[in-house]
């Protein structure tokens, strides 16, 4: 019994995907809206398809991304502490979905349509495969962590900030919160 086994959905992956867009959660009451937010924003992206490596496959977070159009398989492998590799994220996601990109994220970043607009420049303008793209967050201290985000957009989460943020910082400078590649464009072999 493989990864794939253990699968809960399997769909024809939208026409016109441009990324495929992955993380995982730690289960946990504590970060339940957090994660909850971040399948609805990543499920309403055009151009993207969101994957889910999930601890439990059948949890009800799993379910409740497969509901948003996620894909959801079980974590390849993980470290003693159970974080997952990354190199096998990225193997497992070229392996079973084909498109121009591949991402992971922090499982509690929100994009919005800028996201797309630079895959699809950097796409035309670099169209070899050695296209690698990091970035880091924003982060924004709600006034209220424990409400549901409640907004259309990202746009619209930054023009609401005052109502919703006690303030908002750019994260530590060597931090990096997402990775996006070029299919074929890393020899994920080479990475531990």
């Amino acid at each position: 019994s493989g990864v794939e086994d253990a699968e809960i959905r399997t769909e024809e992956m939208p026409k016109e995907a441009l990324l495929t867009l992955f993380t995982s959660f730690k289960p946990s009451k504590e970060r339940d809206v957090v994660h909850r937010t971040i399948v609805r924003n990543w499920g309403t992206l055009d151009g993207v398809l969101p994957v889910l490596y999930a601890t439990q496959v059948d949890d009800t977070l799993s379910k409740y991304a497969c509901s948003h159009g996620w894909r959801v398989h079980p974590v390849p492998r993980t470290n003693r502490f159970q974080t997952p590799f990354l190199k096998d994220m990225y193997l497992h996601a070229e392996k079973h979905y084909s498109t121009p990109f591949y991402g992971y994220a922090n499982g509690d970043l929100l994009f919005d349509e800028g996201l797309m607009s630079t895959l699809s420049h950097a796409l035309r303008a670099m169209p070899d495969n050695k296209t690698f793209i990091v970035g880091r967050r924003t982060n924004y201290i709600l006034k209220n962590p424990s409400q549901e985000l409640n907004y259309s957009s990202v746009k619209d989460l930054v023009d609401r900030q005052g109502d919703l943020a006690l303030s908002m910082e750019l994260y530590y400078a060597l931090a990096i919160d997402y990775f996006i590649a070029r299919q074929g464009g890393m020899d994920w072999n080479k990475f531990p």
